[in-house]
């Protein structure tokens, strides 16, 4: 389980997960876009990480889809950055790897409402995730967190991206 963990790395930072948003389309292979915000608890200092990511995946639905999740969507991280040296904004632009694991349905809540003569679902995020973050083509750092999301189709599955990361102004 360690590599799917961060206990591979030997310290804990100030920096914490705050919130992120993204936007995948999937034809099977998953294309991503977003941006993480990490705050430092001990200097108040925020980093805006942007991402972009190709991911392979184990999952069940149809092989199309999009999805999206807004700053304002529920989200949080799972404890510290973790790193195995000094970690701030020098250390990007890098290599990295984004770990998925997530379910979603979509927007079959509509339609089944339709059917069995129901009121629709409330409007906002129709599905969740997890997801573990790496920095570095051989990982100095990481992070994990969870999320909500809006997407177009139902599906569930594991995912794992190589992602390109750096610091957005």
């Amino acid at each position: 389980m360690a590599i799917l963990g961060l206990s591979q790395f030997q310290y804990t930072t100030d920096w914490s997960y705050e919130t992120s948003e993204d936007m995948s389309i999937g034809l099977i292979g998953t294309y991503s876009k977003g941006t993480v915000v990490l705050s430092n608890g001990a200097t108040g200092e925020e980093m805006r990480i942007g991402y972009k990511a190709l991911a392979g995946s184990l999952s069940k639905g149809l092989p199309i889809g999009l999805s999206k999740s807004h700053f304002t969507d529920p989200s949080g991280g799972v404890g510290p950055v973790c790193s195995n040296r000094y970690f701030d904004a020098m250390c990007f632009p890098c290599r990295g790897y984004i770990l998925s694991a997530g379910a979603t349905f979509g927007e079959s809540g509509e339609i089944l409402a339709k059917i069995f003569d129901m009121p629709p679902p409330k409007p906002g995020p129709n599905g969740g995730g997890v997801s573990i973050f790496y920095f570095g083509a051989w990982p100095f750092a990481g992070f994990r967190c969870w999320g909500q999301f809006t997407a177009t189709t139902p599906g569930g599955g594991l995912s794992a991206a190589l992602a390109g990361f750096g610091i957005v102004d």
